[in-house]
């Protein structure tokens, strides 16, 4: 019975991965049919409209590059913020509008929203935020924040305004720990380096928490200042606004922070000029063939992303699901291939990480100093959050770029580990430990470090931190006082790094284009070929690594989600150079 058994799995798992496989054949063949019309040489054989409205839904956190696999189609910001900088030249497209109901951007990413959407209304296109409600348990004041960028804010009668302020928290575990019998033990380079107090105190030390009070002031003064000037209201309002938020629909509509209360049906209905346009969701748009022709033949720019924690090594076969960590090795690896490429001329880094393996983000900065070495420029454009590990890899580029409320340093290290001696014991549980060689018990979980083990740490972190700080040196042209001033662990505001000498610029996306000109020496309007790097892999090649690497189940988990693709390429494939959305979902 068990050999019989055995047969039947192996017939099934034979069956259903040849039906995955022709499953993903089957949508590599639509997406590349769905491809090929819309590459430049095939627009010709279809009419695009001729009256565009883009249309843009924006709940839930919004992603910062196109990082998914071969069938993601979703409106990054990357891919946004070119899109609209595209459709203020392109005479079809007439306007915006967008959906912010349960928007979660950061406050660089609302900037750098912010910023477009700016950009746009100067072409004199029309721009339309609704929301359904900008409740405070969804970043109320972050999607206000963005709306208010645009020339009419909607909101339904039934909602609030929930512009409550901004709130930093963070848990500190010491106590809990020490209840449990869990010795949290840390050393770190230097004072500000916040996060192991998390798990060693009780409570933050004023250092720490001065640098977080610091923080908070610059972004609540960037937010305060942003919607006053967007809405006409003078700052001091705008502050007595949010200590008195939420608001009601209609206190919303009396305070001028909205321009009226609109159900989502109505949004069209009075705006004759919007109701015989095509409504196009941004990441289907397309510019115009010449616009497409014409970046074809430009410069090209690899769009890197180093999005997330950083690891050491190599991540493993890819698959179908987003990535949002970076390992050390594989981003190595693709800087390199990048650096050999005679095809691109340069390297735009799109960087939002908290940090991470000093081993891993060290293997980057090498990678991109091989970039360089073959004279092409490296830019680095800062998103939410560059510290520590992701500083690292910045301070490699030749100009670093940041919108006021990204944060930015961090420079500083820390290490240790947990010590679960004493809950163990609390657990009646032994451990029987026999080891060789005077620390072979650095990394054990239930030992102690002895005074030698401590001192192996402590010299550990300050050859990092020494590392760290004479890198940053150099690459930012300090010296050794100046930048010690500006590190031992301390994350600024992008204002405040511009000050003290970390960042270069402050700006973001058409900052980053105009040094990317300079550096390539062309001049001030010339286009460039921004493309994603490294590409996402060919749908059939990812099936087959995620088969290969043992992955089986998982992949064909991965297919019922893919199925849905086929009836999206169906409605594609049968209009017209783009895609008309029946209507605006603002579920």
């Amino acid at each position: 019975m068990g050999r019989f058994l055995k047969y039947i799995l192996i017939a099934l798992v034979g069956f259903f991965t040849l039906v995955g496989l022709a499953v993903v054949v089957g949508i590599g063949l639509v997406v590349n049919e769905l491809d090929d019309a819309r590459l430049p040489g095939m627009e010709a054989e279809f009419d695009a409209p001729d009256r565009m409205l883009l249309a843009v839904n924006l709940g839930g956190p919004l992603p910062e590059t196109e990082m998914g696999g071969p069938f993601t189609r979703e409106a990054s910001l990357t891919r946004m913020v070119r899109a609209l900088d595209h459709a203020a030249d392109d005479p079809r497209v007439i306007g915006l509008i967008a959906n912010v109901s349960g928007a979660q951007p950061g406050l660089a990413q609302a900037q750098e929203l912010r910023s477009a959407v700016e950009r746009f209304r100067e072409a004199e296109k029309e721009t339309i935020a609704f929301a359904e409600s900008f409740g405070a348990m969804s970043g109320g004041t972050a999607a206000y924040y963005l709306a208010s960028a645009f020339e009419e804010v909607h909101l339904q009668p039934s909602g609030d305004l929930a512009i409550t302020g901004l709130n930093l928290s963070a848990p500190f575990f010491g106590e809990a720990l020490a209840e449990l019998g869990v010795t949290a033990d840390f050393d770190r380079r230097h004072e500000y380096k916040g996060a192991p107090e998390q798990f060693t105190r009780a409570a933050p030390t004023l250092p720490v928490r001065d640098n977080y009070e610091q923080m908070l002031d610059r972004f609540y003064e960037t937010v305060v200042r942003g919607i006053a000037g967007a809405r006409s209201i003078s700052p001091v309002e705008v502050s007595t606004l949010i200590d008195n938020a939420p608001l009601s629909a209609q206190e919303a509509l009396e305070a001028g922070l909205v321009d009226a209360l609109t159900y989502p049906s109505d949004l069209r209905r009075d705006r004759p000029d919007a109701l015989d346009a095509t409504l196009v969701p941004i990441d289907r748009y397309l510019p115009p063939e010449e616009v497409i022709d014409r970046l074809e033949a430009a410069p090209n720019v690899a769009v890197v992303p180093v999005i997330g924690p950083i690891l050491p090594g190599r991540g493993g076969a890819p698959g179908f699901e987003r990535s949002e960590t970076v390992y050390g090795q594989d981003l190595a690896d693709a800087l390199t291939d990048a650096a050999e490429d005679p095809e691109i001329a340069a390297v735009l880094l799109r960087i939002d990480s908290p940090g991470g393996a000093y081993t891993g983000a060290d293997a980057v900065w090498a990678a991109l100093g091989r970039v360089k070495g073959q004279g092409k420029p490296v830019i680095a454009w800062l998103g939410d959050v560059t510290a520590s590990g992701g500083y690292f890899i910045a301070m490699a580029a030749d100009i670093i770029i940041a919108q006021p409320s990204s944060l930015a340093g961090s420079i500083g290290v820390f290490s240790g580990k947990f010590v679960a001696e004493g809950l163990l014991s609390d657990l009646g549980i032994r451990i029987e430990s026999y080891s060789r060689g005077e620390n072979a018990t650095i990394d054990s979980p239930v030992d102690r470090f002895t005074v030698a083990q401590r001192r192996k740490l402590s010299d550990m972190l300050d050859r990092v931190y020494a590392d760290f700080t004479a890198k940053a040196a150099e690459a930012r042209g300090l010296s050794e006082a100046e930048i010690d001033a500006v590190a031992r662990g301390r994350i600024f505001a992008g204002t405040d790094a511009g000050a003290n000498g970390l960042i270069d610029r402050i700006g973001g996306y058409p900052e980053a284009l105009a040094v990317l000109r300079d550096k390539l020496a062309l001049a001030p309007d010339a286009d460039l070929n921004l493309f994603p790097y490294p590409p996402p892999p060919d749908p059939l090649e990812a099936l087959l690594q995620a088969l290969q690497s043992g992955r089986l189940f998982a992949a064909m988990g991965e297919l019922s989600r893919l199925l849905s693709l086929l009836g999206e390429a169906e409605a594609l494939l049968r209009t017209p150079g783009m895609v008309e959305a029946p209507r605006l979902d603002l579920r």
